[in-house]
């Protein structure tokens, strides 16, 4: 299944978005991430994001592959 979702991104990383509308730049397993039916909230974040004086921050998107025939100790070595 593949499966879209959305995140800011931002300088250093992605946009982790708290319910007090904090923002923090964030390596990609921290990151706020949205389904598409969730689009303007993650606008309305982008432009206070952008308010907050947080610069070069932009809508991207991310594509993940759910598969659960994958053989874990692959992954592990």
């Amino acid at each position: 299944m593949v499966i879209k979702l959305y995140a800011l991104k931002c300088k250093d990383g992605y946009l982790r978005v708290s319910n007090m509308d904090c923002y923090q730049c964030v390596k990609m397993d921290k990151a706020s991430v949205f389904p598409l039916e969730k689009l303007s909230v993650l606008k309305e974040n982008l432009e206070k994001a952008k308010n907050n004086g947080m610069v070069d921050v932009r809508i991207v998107e991310l594509i993940v592959i759910e598969n659960e025939d994958f053989i874990p100790s692959q992954l592990l070595g």
